[in-house]
């Protein structure tokens, strides 16, 4: 992989770790992606001084797509959510056969598990804490 690809996904991985609003896909999803529902996994927790709660904390993991099924990603993001994370660099996701992916971070869950993305070519996945609205 190029450090062009790492680039991209480590932008796709922030957006995915920090964008995440609470009733709908992510703000950086488009047309082209699809919001694949959400899945109970480990804890996460977050201070966000400009969300109302400040404190915000849950076990609700959402999900989006571009180019698989939702199934795919959703099997695919509720194995990997359980990698521990160790920071955005530390942090090494085994990714599905031929696919690159990267922890999002910006989360915290005491070290149980870690927002991310993962892509191969156009093809793209992502997952992050559903965060209350």
């Amino acid at each position: 992989m190029n450090n062009r690809s790492v680039a991209r996904l480590a932008v796709l991985a922030v957006a995915v770790g920090t964008l995440w609003p609470a009733a709908a896909a992510p703000a950086s999803v488009s047309a082209t992606d699809a919001a694949c529902g959400t899945f109970n996994g480990p804890g996460w927790t977050r201070v966000d001084p400009t969300a109302r709660p400040v404190n915000q904390s849950g076990t609700a993991w959402r999900v989006i797509a571009r180019g698989v099924s939702c199934s795919f990603a959703k099997a695919e993001a509720k194995r990997l959510v359980k990698t521990p994370f160790k920071g955005e660099a530390a942090t090494k996701l085994k990714s599905p056969t031929g696919w690159a992916c990267v922890a999002g971070g910006g989360y915290g869950g005491g070290g149980k598990g870690t927002s991310g993305s993962c892509s191969k070519g156009s093809k793209w996945f992502g997952w992050g804490p559903a965060t209350p609205a």
